[in-house]
């Protein structure tokens, strides 16, 4: 890989650590897995990066690895930890020293309500929170346009039903 491609390849990960880092705080529970996950997204990255010849098309590319890569590796846990999976935990990790303990709780309630979520509803709120328009997140879920709203807004109706379950507990 050349320089150029290298530095590239740098600004781009630099760009979207913290993208990389939510997705990985949906699907992997404990802070060691979501290390894991991050590794394994970066590398996949790295090792496809050199197919992008249209950088055009570099947040639908880059998106399409992190997720695939993250429905992999929940998978994957999945199998391992089938026997002692007793409830779905969730760790935030992601919060700045300047948000308020409630907005806090609430984003951690928000983010164990997206866990919940089939996989691909999962995958499709992620981008949807990540400011993806939905003609891409169409084109990176292989939906239409159309489907893709639809979606959204089931989705949507969901985790306020899950976030009203949370409130009474």
């Amino acid at each position: 890989m050349s320089e150029k491609k290298e530095s590239q390849f740098v600004q781009l990960l630099e760009d979207n650590k913290y993208r990389i880092l939510r997705i990985c705080q949906v699907y992997a529970q404990c802070a060691e897995d979501q290390q894991d996950l991050y590794q394994e997204i970066v590398l996949e990255l790295w090792k496809s990066f050199d197919t992008i010849h249209d950088l055009a098309y570099t947040n639908t590319w880059f998106f399409r690895v992190a997720l695939n890569v993250s429905m992999q590796f929940r998978r994957k846990s999945r199998l391992r930890k089938k026997r002692s999976i007793d409830s779905i935990q969730f760790i935030a990790q992601s919060a700045t020293a300047q948000e308020s303990i409630e907005k806090q709780e609430l984003k951690n309630q928000l983010y164990a309500c997206i866990a919940l979520l089939e996989e691909s509803n999962r995958a499709i709120v992620l981008l949807h929170l990540e400011g993806v328009a939905n003609q891409q997140i169409a084109e990176i879920m292989g939906l239409s346009d159309n489907h893709t709203a639809i979606k959204l807004k089931r989705i949507r109706e969901k985790l306020k039903v899950c976030l009203k379950q949370q409130e009474v507990c």
